[in-house]
């Protein structure tokens, strides 16, 4: 078996999963259950979504968690309709979709929900993140067009491109964020790494230390595959 579908064995069947808990992380309160699932018989044709639902607490109020939650689960079904999509019982090409909630981060006015998204579909992988995020104030949507401008706007004049709540870096910008990562990245790095961010997408976080970039890839493992911060 090829290391590709050895990897895609054990991302579609081992899955770890907390349902219906209630948690708590930085004031924040929410709750975790299966939005989608399907059984393992076959480990190629395989689904499971995660739902991550917020609850009013002291940090966020009613309203606001009512607007993120309604935002979620328009990502859940568009994940379950790609997936549905994508599902073709007369052709066995590899077939996998995972998507679990991962993290949370409130910084600076802005709640950031991280989801671990792996997929294949008609044998072509995607292994990264998921990230959404939103006005702690209001409970809408930030694009990644708002938060650079706030806390980046270098790479929009080095001809980085916002496309939805994703960024595209290109080349003069995508040298900030190498000139910027010397510690995260070695020579060699640099070297191997440069081309994919100068095409690749970015998801976009903000965290207490400001704003991170991260790569989308297409395989599950890669020695450029972190989280960057950008300084103004």
């Amino acid at each position: 078996m090829s290391p590709f579908f050895r990897h895609l064995v054990l991302f579609v069947t081992l899955i770890f999963h907390e349902t219906g808990l209630s948690k708590e992380r930085e004031g924040i309160d929410y709750s975790l259950s299966i939005y989608r699932q399907t059984g393992f018989e076959e480990p190629f044709r395989s689904l499971y979504i995660e739902k991550l639902v917020l609850k009013k607490s002291a940090a966020i109020g009613k309203t606001q968690v009512l607007r993120i939650n309604r935002a979620l689960e328009e990502r859940y079904a568009s994940v379950y309709a790609e997936a549905r999509s994508c599902h073709e019982p007369e052709f066995r090409h590899p077939w996998g979709y995972r998507f679990l909630h991962q993290k949370i981060y409130s910084a600076h006015g802005v709640l950031g929900i991280v989801f671990d998204f792996q997929a294949a579909c008609g044998g072509i992988p995607y292994f990264g993140k998921s990230v959404k995020n939103f006005s702690i104030r209001t409970g809408k949507a930030i694009s990644s067009h708002q938060i650079v401008k706030k806390y980046a706007p270098s790479l929009f004049e080095a001809g980085a491109v916002a496309k939805g709540s994703l960024l595209v870096l290109g080349e003069d910008a995508a040298e900030i964020l190498i000139e910027q990562n010397g510690h995260l990245l070695t020579p060699d790095l640099k070297e191997f790494c440069s081309f994919h961010f100068k095409t690749t997408a970015f998801h976009i976080l903000i965290r207490n230390e400001g704003l991170f970039l991260m790569p989308l890839f297409q395989r599950p493992y890669s020695a450029c595959q972190k989280e960057y911060p950008i300084r103004r």
